[in-house]
């Protein structure tokens, strides 16, 4: 998929009811180079990569969130529970660890966009569906705020301990009858993790619901803006809009696909032990080779449409009142800042999903 190719636009002649064809003729002008990256990379788009790795603050993996896309948030009571669960379980089943341990320090697709996007933030915060959310949280803060004390006296009061105490705790645990008590406490919390782990992934459904209900009032504000542009603008400069737009949402999804495969490999390279086999080493670190070096050139792709987004803003400036060039601004910045939020909803739900069956199983096997 070649970026720099342009569609077959519809545009108005500015007189009401009459609409013209217009067939463009060349694309939008850019370095050779560039549209050499466009066409590598534009395959990419075709399956976008679902792997990231992150819950923050919707699961138990935190990672590292790039605050320029993601508004940060404080934790939730159900956020410190799951963690403070997830500790103890690893502690004692370490089979679990590699996909409930809330210190992770795994590579996401979040991680690897940070910075791209800068003006996602205050947009986001503006977003209906983060008050909507918090609103039907509310009602459930006393109770989660009362069963996460609980948790974690059990679990700060276990890290907080002396050596010797420890020492000796470990030599009961040995003990038959404590070892049984001990299983049936680890599958208590087991139960209790499955809970409120199938509670958040509630939560992040109603809010990707919401999300998409937002993108598709975002997609209205769009069409109106299109259709004002379409009347007020030349046909050249209607063409360099809507150019500039659809290849808005293709560089988006590309940064977003490569981000996450690219973190994917990362986070496999870095869980290699000595052992692996040199072959399957020397094969990913050649595949995080080439990924990076598409990442980066996704990234001057990005940077290419940031100076064609101030192009069309001083065109439109052209013809568009203060208050409708906000309007189109809006709709730019936000168009772009939901497919983000989008993806790293989806993230976090399939995380939830995996954890959730594996400790189902988990339980199931015993």
């Amino acid at each position: 998929m070649d970026h720099s190719l342009p569609q077959e636009c519809t545009h108005t002649s500015g007189k009401a009811g009459k609409l013209d064809k217009v067939s463009v003729t060349r694309a939008w002008e850019r370095p050779n180079s560039e549209k050499h990256n466009a066409a590598q990379l534009g395959g990419n788009l075709k399956e976008p990569d679902t792997q990231g790795k992150d819950l923050e603050n919707g699961g138990l993996s935190p990672g590292t969130q790039g605050t320029a896309i993601q508004v940060i948030k404080k934790k939730t009571p159900e956020d410190i529970k799951s963690e403070a669960l997830a500790k103890e379980i690893v502690h004692r089943d370490k089979s679990l660890a590699d996909i409930l341990d809330p210190d992770s320090k795994m590579k996401t697709t979040m991680d690897l966009m940070e910075g791209i996007f800068p003006n996602g933030t205050s947009l986001l915060k503006e977003n209906n569906m983060k008050r909507k959310i918090m609103q039907k949280k509310a009602s459930r803060t006393v109770r989660e705020e009362k069963e996460a004390a609980v948790t974690l006296v059990t679990c700060t009061a276990y890290y907080n301990m002396s050596a010797p105490k420890a020492e000796l705790l470990n030599k009961i645990k040995d003990m038959p009858e404590d070892v049984e008590k001990e299983e049936e406490q680890l599958d208590i919390n087991k139960k209790k993790l499955i809970t409120s782990l199938s509670h958040k992934l509630e939560i992040l459904k109603e809010a990707k619901e919401s999300l998409l209900a937002d993108i598709k009032l975002n997609n209205a504000l769009g069409e109106e803006v299109e259709v004002l542009i379409s009347e007020l603008c030349k046909p050249n400069e209607f063409d360099k809009y809507k150019m500039f737009i659809g290849d808005l949402d293709k560089v988006v999804n590309l940064l977003l696909s490569l981000s996450g495969r690219l973190a994917r490999v990362e986070n496999v390279l870095s869980s290699l032990g000595e052992d692996v086999n040199p072959e399957e080493r020397s094969s990913l670190t050649e595949k995080r080779k080439l990924l990076a070096g598409q990442h980066e050139d996704a990234r001057e792709l990005k940077e290419n449409l940031d100076r064609r987004e101030r192009v069309v803003l001083d065109i439109l400036g052209n013809y568009l009142s203060e208050e409708q060039l906000q309007e189109y601004q809006h709709f730019v910045k936000m168009k772009s800042a939901l497919l983000i939020e989008q993806r790293e909803l989806d993230d976090k739900i399939k995380l939830g999903q995996e954890q959730l069956k594996c400790l189902t199983e988990k339980r199931t096997s015993l």
